[in-house]
């Protein structure tokens, strides 16, 4: 076996890792009968020949032995027939070979098709009744990965849609069939009789395949039918490869009507099973249509997690829907009740704010007194102090009364541990901001948690909100500016010392000493807040607007703006960033950008069209995986672009060119 494997030139290809020269051996121990070790070179191959979706030069030479390795190996075949299937679906992202790309994926395609010319692989095709299921299975995600190019197999498919046994493996059969011949009239004629098959699997895979080949908006007779052989296919078995084609749920997620019809005839035969979620997070403005099936998703929650959840997603719904009806508004107010556990009294009350409910109030003082460690009561305070603003004084006192226990438990200790808080009472403190009289009464106390470093972050920029106000701070935060230990606390604390002293001059020679460091790009951003006393660190604040980072650039754009007023090259590098808030990479960056072009208060009038569509779209652009009660990112994308267009001025300012990025990193301080 692996006849051949030493005549390849390997040395002079590559793979993941640099040089494909230890491949033979890889390939060898992949054949070997110890399955430890089998075990083992399979896991490298899977990481060097393909790598997270991207091929290498040493691939296609390697395409031959790996399905050697499926038709004769001692065991693994169908981590073989997968490996071979993720060759052709590879591309040439993160450095991989564009050459490569097509020749792996011919490679293996001839193979599957036609291995005559390779004798020692003329068993490939009988894989496909191979009596391992699993390597079945993998043999079609090859065929499936193949498409058109694996037409001559289709004979073969037809024989396996009529002999298969397994009722799953046979449901693949069908996906795989319509992959390789997806003309309606084969999909129709292979399709309709399939609808009648008795193994539910088979039925679903066919129906999947009507509704993929119907244009939207799908008939509701359809999705009744498919909805019905969705369920009865329940559970669905977990799949050895993953879809291939888009699902069935993401196919009805495009036409929401059919979304929110199937949803509602899944519950009408008992069954969870549920597109809300989908709808929400595809369509912009569906909140009022998924609410209803959210608090159903509450209702049947079987533990505390399942009901957190349930309630973080009614949370954010209910902060773009309209206002919630009093039944709805009850539900809420049962699990904000005290007699629930923290986290979910925390979620409902997060959610009695985002719908505007006042009870939120007198429950959010609740839970700062009794729950205030716990991680739910932080967005719950926030979600309060947001949308109820001096309204929810009684909360700021509760915090307030929170704190002044914390700072007496460690007053005197000397401990910089002593303060139970640690870090998370850091949405509370950040919320006093909102109440400046009630926090320049808590400096002192504020002072005695910043030396116990309880929350440190919080206090300091809460101590700088109030300027001149927190006089008494100042010796401590000149301690922790001056400190040695070299971290962001020390810019924070010397830019909050600016703030309430006039005195830059801690804060200019720290922003020097990081701006002349490998990290200089962590502070860009930071260095505006100085205004005009950072006129002497401009000199190495310019080569920021040319940063191989994306938030870096905007950084130092924004700052060079703050310090001179200059908009001739700042906007540009902004605007660029500005743009991209149409993919679903929505991030610091293009936020960023946007705020700063809002309070700048121009916008490159070539940047206006893009913007319009960003803000007009009825679908979502930006992504959101956060589950914690807050508006969805893309909302709140979209309100700062609308506000931006409404009140920024059209500039005949360019946009400037992009700059690829060279290294994310880890993001500025």
């Amino acid at each position: 076996m692996l006849d051949g494997l030493d005549a390849v030139a390997w040395a002079t290809l590559s793979h993941a890792y640099g040089s494909a020269e230890d491949l033979p051996s890889l390939l060898r121990e992949a054949a070997a009968d110890d399955p430890e070790r089998r075990e083992e070179a399979v896991q490298e191959l899977f990481g060097t020949v393909w790598h997270q979706g991207t091929v290498y030069s040493a691939t296609p030479h390697a395409v031959p032995f790996i399905a050697e390795l499926a038709v004769h190996g001692p065991g693994h075949r169908g981590d073989m027939l997968h490996l071979l299937a993720c060759v052709v679906e590879g591309g040439d992202d993160c450095g991989g070979d564009a050459e490569a790309v097509e020749a792996g994926r011919r490679a293996v395609c001839v193979l599957l098709t036609n291995p005559s010319d390779l004798s020692r692989l003329s068993g490939l095709p009988g894989l496909a009744g191979d009596a391992d299921r699993e390597v079945r299975e993998a043999w079609l995600r090859v065929v499936a990965a193949c498409g058109s190019g694996a037409a001559p197999l289709l004979p073969l498919l037809d024989e396996r849609l009529r002999v298969e046994s397994d009722p799953v493996v046979r449901a693949d059969v069908v996906t795989t069939f319509s992959k390789v011949d997806p003309s309606a009239a084969s999909v129709a004629a292979r399709l309709r009789p399939l609808e009648r098959d008795p193994a539910p699997q088979v039925r679903f895979a066919a129906l999947t395949e009507m509704v993929r080949g119907t244009p939207t908006p799908y008939p509701e007779d359809l999705v009744a039918r498919a909805v019905d052989a969705r369920l009865a296919a329940t559970p669905i078995p977990e799949r050895g490869w993953p879809e291939l084609n888009i699902s069935f749920e993401d196919l009805l997620a495009e036409d929401v009507g059919a979304a929110l019809f199937a949803t509602a005839h899944a519950a009408a035969a008992g069954s969870r099973w549920s597109l809300a979620f989908a709808v929400d997070e595809i369509w912009r403005d569906r909140e009022s249509d998924v609410l209803p099936w959210y608090f159903e998703d509450l209702r049947s929650a079987e533990d505390d997690r399942r009901t957190s959840h349930a309630l973080a997603r009614i949370a954010r719904a209910a902060a773009a829907a309209p206002a919630l009806a009093a039944p709805y508004i009850e539900v809420l107010s049962r699990y904000a009740a005290d007699d629930h556990e923290p986290s979910t009294r925390a979620a409902a009350v997060t959610a009695l704010a985002r719908a505007g409910s006042v009870e939120a109030i007198d429950r959010c003082v609740h839970l700062v007194r009794d729950a205030p460690g716990d991680h739910g009561t932080d967005p719950a305070v926030a979600a309060t102090v947001e949308v109820f603003a001096e309204r929810a004084e009684p909360v700021a006192l509760a915090i307030a009364e929170r704190l002044r226990d914390a700072a007496g438990g460690s007053a005197g200790t000397g401990d910089r541990t002593a303060s139970a808080g640690g870090h998370r009472d850091t949405e509370m403190i950040m919320s006093l901001r909102a109440f400046p009289d009630l926090a320049e009464t808590l400096v002192a106390d504020l002072v005695t948690l910043l030396e116990s470093d309880h929350s440190p972050h919080a206090v300091v920029l809460l101590l700088e909100s109030l300027g001149p106000r927190a006089q008494a701070a100042v010796p401590a935060l000149l301690e922790v500016a001056r400190g040695s230990d070299e971290t962001f606390m020390n810019l924070v604390a010397a830019t909050a010392y600016f703030r309430i002293t006039g005195d830059s001059a801690v804060a200019l020679d720290l922003f020097d000493r990081r701006l002349r460091s490998e990290d200089a790009q962590r502070v860009y951003g930071r260095v505006g807040v100085l205004g005009r006393a950072a006129l002497p660190l401009l000199p190495r604040l310019e080569g920021g607007l040319r940063a191989g980072i994306d938030w870096a650039r905007v950084g130092a754009a924004e700052s060079i703006w703050r310090i001179t007023g200059r908009v001739e090259d700042t906007v540009p590098v902004i605007a660029s960033e500005a743009q991209k808030p149409d993919t679903n990479n929505y991030g610091n960056a293009q936020a960023d950008a946007i705020r700063a072009l809002t309070e700048i208060g121009l916008v490159p009038g070539v940047l206006l069209p893009d913007l319009r569509l960003f803000a007009d779209s009825p679908r979502r652009l930006v992504h959101d995986g956060t589950h914690d009660g807050t508006p969805h990112k893309d909302n709140t994308a979209r309100d700062a672009v609308r506000h931006l267009l409404s009140t920024a001025e059209a500039s005949p300012l360019p946009v400037a060119p992009p700059i690829p990025d060279d290294d994310r990193g880890w993001g500025p301080w």
